[in-house]
Order: structure tokens, then C-alpha cells, then sequence
């Protein structure tokens, strides 16, 4: 069992898929690493979300992965607890607070060649364009990652015609692909 923050879920929640044909997209994926890293993560193929939580209450070991249904991540942040308790059953399902679910099969796809270093180098040439509404969401996640209403978020332009931002404690990092010309 571990408790997730409803907060930092409805923060990568943002990034999920929606009836995307790529079902394994339209969910949020549930990662412990090996060096049990408890990570959230989720994105529609144009950006990516991924953040880290503590996981001093995490019972599993690593590596481990599922993949949690968008709907049924909605349906348990619409409850009232700030915490909610993620906790596998005997007979192969979940609980995400209330809420049983079975996994979304499939094989979510590698984020981490995807996702930059918050060192990574900056471009060194013109900037990209991207899309504002993409960066605005990006903003409106951080934002509810961090638990505040007014930070403000740089957009850094990477040479491999990326985007990202990263939280206040850097915990959790935003991907954004550049539009095309």
C-alpha cells in the first residue's frame, strides 16, 4: 500500500490520454524503480508529465509498474481525503481509495529517453514554437503538483526540439514537443 496525494495525481492527471487508440496512454502509469523511486507519470504523445513521490510508505518493491485507468484516477480525486491509498487485492486487481480497478494492459511507452535532466542543455539556436494551451497546462500542473495557486514556471527550449519545465523542488518534470513548421 501506499497513499498518494490527490493533489500531485490530479496534477499528472492533466497530461493523460482521452480515447486515444494507444488505450495504454489513456491511464496513469504507477512506477516503482529499482532504487524504489515511486514515480507518476502520463502523457498524450505531445507532452509528458512525470513526477517523483516519497515512498516511505510504499510496501512494493521495484521494479513494478501498472497502469491506472484516467477515469478511475478522475472518479477517486473527486472524493474528499487529500490522501488516497493505492493497495493491491489477492485476486489481481487494485483499489485506488475506494475504487477497484483492473490495470490497463499494455506496455507503457519508455519516458525516460523522453524525459531531460534539469540540467539538459538549452538550444543554442533559434527558438521552437509551441503550443501556448500545452504550455498553459503544463503551468496549471505544476501548479497543483506543488500545492500553489501563483508559482510561475520557465519554459526551457532544449536542442532536441523539446520543451520542459520542471517544479519548484524539481520533483516533477513537464515534456512538451515542439510544434512543426
Amino acid at each position: 500500500m501506499i497513499l498518494l496525494n490527490k493533489g500531485k495525481l490530479k496534477a499528472v492527471l492533466t497530461h493523460a490520454a482521452t480515447d486515444d487508440i494507444r488505450y495504454y496512454l489513456n491511464g496513469v502509469l504507477f512506477e516503482v524503480d529499482e532504487n524504489q523511486v515511486v514515480w507518476l507519470i502520463a502523457t498524450d504523445g505531445h507532452r509528458l508529465f512525470a513526477g517523483k513521490i516519497g515512498a516511505n510508505q510504499c510496501e512494493q518493491k521495484g521494479p513494478f509498474s501498472i497502469i491506472i485507468p484516467a477515469d478511475v484516477v478522475k472518479r477517486a480525486c473527486a472524493g474528499k481525503t487529500p490522501c488516497l491509498p493505492l493497495m493491491a487485492s489477492p485476486d489481481g486487481r487494485y483499489t485506488l481509495g475506494d475504487i477497484s480497478f483492473t490495470p490497463v494492459e499494455g506496455k507503457f511507452p519508455d519516458w525516460r529517453r523522453v524525459c531531460p535532466a534539469a540540467d539538459a542543455p538549452l538550444t543554442s539556436g533559434k527558438p521552437h514554437q509551441f503550443n501556448w494551451d500545452y504550455v498553459a497546462n503544463a503551468q496549471k500542473a505544476l501548479r497543483l503538483w506543488d500545492g500553489s495557486e501563483k508559482a510561475g514556471y520557465a519554459l526551457r527550449h532544449l536542442d532536441t526540439d523539446q520543451g520542459f519545465m520542471c517544479s519548484r523542488d524539481e520533483t516533477a518534470r513537464v515534456v512538451i514537443m515542439r510544434m512543426r513548421e
